[in-house]
């Protein structure tokens, strides 16, 4: 297994963070994917890139940007395809690796765009981003020098996409955390800087998830949250009686009324939505690396205001609010 070191080591972290109950949800994991193919087709795929230098990064344009094609051998060049094609569907990015553009089916330098101003100065300072896939908002979080980026995802594939790719970035301020925003609860008054991005939405209880997204942060630390609602007047969100535009699981869909609401009765101040707008084609797309269904399949052809089961269509709400 990869080890860039471990966040929880330092003197005095017990009064902060539960570790041995965060081992225990982790080792599990560890049990479970231990019966499917992931680890071992990494172990295999890393065994033929092992590469002797230290490859060239950069996190500061529209795409994570990894090594150059000229690092590669030709039969390391065939062998780094097989391991772009078994990742498929790339749901999140954009990444350039080794030379091989990745366009995902979200285009995630628009949501960066839209936060990175809103972040504040991350220097020293300990960051989670809940949901975080396979890593692209904690790689673009690199060059502002925080302390550390935990990213939480519960997903075997997704964790075993962004050790493939922090195997050849080496960063030892990333650290991923094989499980979902419940063991969030197990950090107390730690992180000073929480990102909740596309992930209310999915919740049955969302105002739990905040309470506890609350009980984590130091005490004047802040949360930006990215929720897909609907367009209204008042307090409310719609339910969906089976999917959502096309997708299960999501259960709560708030107007930003709603979603302000949320967040006071879950303890936060200083609550600012700092942009709203419809979901575009441009940020959510099928794309050769993630064929299918995806925004476009979704919308009523005839009124894209609706999605295809007659709802709202969704709209994105950004707020930032502080502990």
């Amino acid at each position: 297994m990869l080890d860039y070191g471990n966040p929880y080591e330092k003197k005095g972290i017990a009064s902060f963070v539960e570790v041995d109950k965060l081992d225990e949800i982790r080792n599990s994991f560890f049990k479970k994917t231990s019966e499917n193919s992931f680890k071992e087709r990494l172990d295999f795929i890393l065994s033929v890139l092992t590469l002797s230098k230290n490859i060239e990064y950069d996190f500061t344009g529209g795409s994570v940007d990894i090594g150059k094609a000229s690092d590669l051998s030709t039969s390391q060049s065939i062998d780094l395809d097989y391991a772009l094609r078994f990742f498929m569907p790339w749901k999140k990015g954009p990444y350039k690796i080794f030379g091989r553009k990745i366009d995902s089916e979200w285009n995630s330098f628009f949501k960066w765009e839209r936060i990175k101003s809103h972040l504040g100065d991350l220097k020293g300072l300990r960051v989670a981003d809940i949901g975080c896939h396979s890593g692209y908002f904690m790689f673009k979080m690199v060059p502002l020098d925080p302390e550390v980026v935990i990213g939480f995802d519960p997903v075997a594939k997704l964790y075993y996409n962004f050790l493939f790719l922090q195997s050849f970035v080496r960063s030892k301020k990333l650290f991923f955390e094989p499980q979902g925003v419940e063991s969030i609860k197990y950090f107390r008054a730690y992180f000073h800087r929480v990102l909740c991005l596309g992930l209310l939405y999915h919740r049955t209880d969302p105002v739990s998830t905040l309470r506890d997204i609350h009980r984590s942060l130091t005490k004047g630390g802040q949360i930006i949250v990215d929720c897909q609602g609907i367009e209204g007047s008042g307090s409310y969100c719609l339910f969906p009686e089976k999917k959502y535009a096309g997708a299960h699981g999501v259960w709560f869909l708030p107007t930003k009324e709603c979603l302000v609401n949320w967040l006071k009765t879950s303890g936060f101040k200083r609550i600012t939505c700092f942009y709203e707008e419809n979901l575009s084609f441009d940020e959510q797309c099928a794309t050769r690396w993630a064929p299918l269904a995806s925004l476009e399949h979704y919308l009523n052809p005839k009124d894209l205001s609706r999605t295809v089961e007659g709802y709202h269509a969704p709209k994105r709400f950004y707020l930032k609010a502080y502990k």
